[in-house]
């Protein structure tokens, strides 16, 4: 005999479910891919644009001025900034060392030498390279010598003078040291030396209200400097100049300007309301014109076949046993 039952299992794979997993997955994927998107704010400027700003909204840079630098001559040319540091330079450079040694003079000076000498703008253009200051730690070797540019708060800018026989021998007076802390270590700023700085940065130390700036430079090396609490190392770059970045105004939307919107999602909400009503009494009608018309209508003839049923009347039977009961001789 066979005992295995004859119900075979859901189809759970026909094609009607492959379509509506494909179509789960997508819309999975599709939300995935969203997310990072609308979690920029500046996903939502082309709804709420500002006035004379910039849809994307990123830090554009101030108005141009001219640089706070010394009158001394340059004795470098503008366009020796392009050519690569000599080897000879380079030789005497050391890692993880305080200050500036001696046998770095002629890369630091020689390349704040060239930075003086250079136009600002075709200084900045020249880097094509923006790592971060990790990257600048763990890679000391492979960006020595090369133009990079860092972004992020200047929390101090303080100057220095050169002294001689530096002074007249490379044509640098002032020097400034500007320390920005990057995004990937905001407690450990990098050390930035330019020649010039505009006018209107600030000057000295910032804790709460720090101006973002961009700086370009040669990373020179990885220096250490001592803190009151012990030996810090950090990337030192030398430059041209600190560029402040100006930041987008935030601005309050206009009540007027936010109405299409509203209204487009309110006609939006309720005709997928709508939508889901209709869809919802049509699957009800389905599954009652399928399922329970078939359960509780009754077959044809089912109805004249009960008329030929013999029928017995409860009443009519109680009735009977009474009288048996009252004809029965009593003891």
């Amino acid at each position: 005999m066979d005992f295995r039952g004859s119900k075979k299992p859901p189809p759970y794979f026909n094609r009607r479910d492959q379509l509506r997993l494909f179509a789960l997955c997508l819309a999975l994927a599709v939300v995935g891919l969203a997310i990072p998107k609308v979690a920029d704010p500046s996903f939502f400027a082309w709804m709420f644009p500002g006035d004379g700003q910039t849809a994307e909204g990123e830090p554009t840079p101030a108005v141009e001025e001219p640089l706070e630098q010394d009158d001394l001559e340059p004795v470098a040319g503008p366009e020796e900034f392009r050519e690569e540091p000599p080897g000879e330079w380079m030789a005497g450079v050391r890692d993880d060392t305080v200050g500036i040694l001696s046998t770095e003079h002629l890369a630091h000076y020689g390349l704040l030498a060239r930075a003086r000498a250079a136009d600002a703008a075709a200084f900045e253009g020249a880097a094509e390279e923006r790592p971060s200051r990790s990257v600048l730690m763990h890679n000391p070797g492979h960006y020595r010598g090369r133009l990079v540019t860092v972004e992020g708060e200047l929390l101090r800018l303080n100057p220095m003078e050169v002294p001689e026989p530096l002074r007249s021998e490379y044509g640098l007076g002032r020097l400034w040291n500007a320390w920005i802390a990057m995004p990937d270590a905001p407690k450990n700023p990098v050390h930035v030396i330019v020649t010039g700085v505009p006018q209107s940065i600030p000057r000295g130390s910032f804790v709460e209200s720090a101006p973002r700036v961009r700086a370009t430079g040669w990373f020179l090396k990885r220096e250490a400097f001592v803190t009151e609490e012990d030996l810090t190392r950090t990337p030192l770059l030398l430059g041209k100049t600190v560029v402040q970045l100006r930041q987008p105004v935030a601005r309050v939307a206009d009540p007027a300007e936010l109405t299409p919107y509203l209204v487009g999602f309110a006609i939006a909400v309720a005709g997928g309301l709508a939508g889901m009503l209709f869809w919802f009494r049509a699957a009800d009608r389905k599954f009652a014109n399928a399922h329970i018309d078939h359960f509780t209508t009754a077959p044809e003839g089912a109805i004249e076949e009960l008329a030929d049923i013999e029928t017995v009347d409860p009443a009519e039977t109680m009735r009977r046993l009474a009288e048996e009961h009252a004809e029965e001789p009593t003891g």
